[in-house]
């Protein structure tokens, strides 16, 4: 296995989990990179890409999207996902899933799996405009996340990947 870390953050939220799952990858050939220093030349060199996005408006950023679309159309490598997200319901956050479900098979890609978990909501201005009943809630469930707690279940979720692509 040939680890990939991929990743996309604004706020630090995204990196701080994509730290973490390079950290706890066996001691092998691997890398981390933002999504912005991606050669989609070289990519090729991993068969496993651990895709780490923030959640926007219940989908992936637009720089994440062109990361699929990016891809060497005759390179099919594995993909885990993770995610991190500011609104703790899940219909905040599937949608993300869904589209990179949608592009792993649209590219044929094998998606191995999607690990999300809370992220400080850096953008509660534009949220309350939206939900402003919800932003007092919001702020609190997501300070401080993502936590010790969430990042160690971004470790053990990477290990099951680690395990499920070398059996």
């Amino acid at each position: 296995m040939k680890p990939l870390v991929v990743y996309y953050s604004q706020t630090g939220n995204t990196e701080k989990v994509a730290k973490r799952i390079f950290y706890v990858l066996p001691d092998i050939e691997k890398a981390i990179k933002t999504i912005n220093e991606i050669n989609y030349k070289e990519i090729t060199n991993w068969d496993t890409i651990f895709l780490g996005s923030p959640v926007h408006i219940h989908t992936l950023p637009k720089k994440v999207k062109e990361f699929f679309k990016n891809m060497p159309p005759d390179y099919h490598p594995n993909i885990a996902l993770f995610i991190t997200y500011g609104v703790q319901l899940e219909k905040f956050y599937k949608g993300a899933i869904d589209i990179t479900e949608y592009y792993c098979n649209n590219y044929s890609l094998n998606f191995l799996g999607a690990y999300s978990c809370l992220g400080k909501h850096n953008h509660l201005k534009e949220f309350s405009k939206i939900f402003p009943d919800k932003v007092d809630w919001v702020r609190e469930t997501s300070e401080g996340h993502p936590d010790e707690s969430d990042l160690k279940k971004a470790e053990d979720w990477a290990l099951k990947i680690v395990k499920k692509v070398d059996h």
